[in-house]
């Protein structure tokens, strides 16, 4: 498989991973957190598996898995952390580990092309707001998309061949502003 096949595979899986997840579906209850209060205690949270720290809502599940891309010896690791926040939102952190053999020079194409991923799993997905950023000196690309009523705001980062995505979910009507820039701006790489 050559280099740009693989390259529109692996956004396409995480993107899938997302669909799977529930994340652009408000498909996810976290066993563990029942409704609320609107006044949540934050608490930082600092992971192994990608060097970064970040304050959750409530304490987050872990998923982790690696897959095989078919026909190929390539394989991808993603572990996500995902917490409730509120009655019906979800804070996520999802980093994937990429082999450096397929990583391109350019980290814009990529994350570009992990967004196209996520609005082609759904045609009635909106792109509202897209913009090119650095964070911490890397290339990062800050998104809101709508999937009928539902909001997925958040900021893909590409740190060599790891992949960040700071994300948070909810339906329009439950999405706070206020709860997401908290969220973010508590987002920290450690490397």
């Amino acid at each position: 498989m050559n280099k740009i096949k693989l390259k529109a595979f692996r956004f396409k899986f995480l993107a899938t991973l997302l669909l799977g997840l529930g994340l652009v579906t408000s498909g996810y209850q976290s066993p563990q957190a029942p409704q609320k209060k609107q006044s949540q205690e934050w608490q930082e949270f600092m992971s192994v598996i990608g060097e970064y720290k970040v304050s959750f809502p409530s304490p987050p599940q872990h998923i982790s898995e690696v897959v095989k891309i078919k026909d190929t010896d390539v394989s991808i690791r993603y572990d996500a952390y995902i917490a409730q926040s509120g009655v019906d939102a979800l804070c996520m952190v999802l980093i994937a580990q990429y082999p450096k053999s397929v990583m391109t020079e350019h980290p814009e194409d990529g994350l570009k092309a992990f967004l196209h991923g996520i609005l082609s799993q759904s045609q009635e997905a909106e792109l509202m707001s897209l913009e090119m950023t650095q964070v911490q000196g890397f290339t990062a690309v800050d998104f809101l998309i709508n999937n009928q009523g539902v909001y997925l705001k958040g900021r893909a980062l590409m740190v060599d061949n790891v992949l960040y995505l700071i994300a948070m979910e909810g339906h329009h009507t439950q999405f706070s502003n206020t709860d997401y820039m908290k969220f973010m701006n508590s987002f920290q790489l450690l490397k």
